[in-house]
């Protein structure tokens, strides 16, 4: 967690290639646009156990848990 960043990107090297296979999830600090609050996130996630559609189901699913949460 940054919270007090609003950030558009972020990364972060891993020292030792191959050896670091969990994801790496950083999450920002919310803003609001149009009316709604944004909360950025940045995923990293290394090829050799996921790709994009891991990190797809990753994020509906923490987006699914937010919009309940708000409820």
């Amino acid at each position: 967690m940054i919270p007090w960043l609003t950030l558009f990107g972020f990364t972060l090297n891993v020292a030792g290639p191959g050896k670091h296979l969990k994801p790496l999830l950083t999450v920002g600090k919310y803003y609001e646009r149009d009316g709604k609050r944004l909360l950025p996130l940045a995923i990293q996630v290394h090829h050799a156990v996921g790709d994009g559609y891991h990190v797809s189901i990753i994020v509906e699913k923490l987006q699914r848990s937010i919009i309940e949460w708000g409820r």
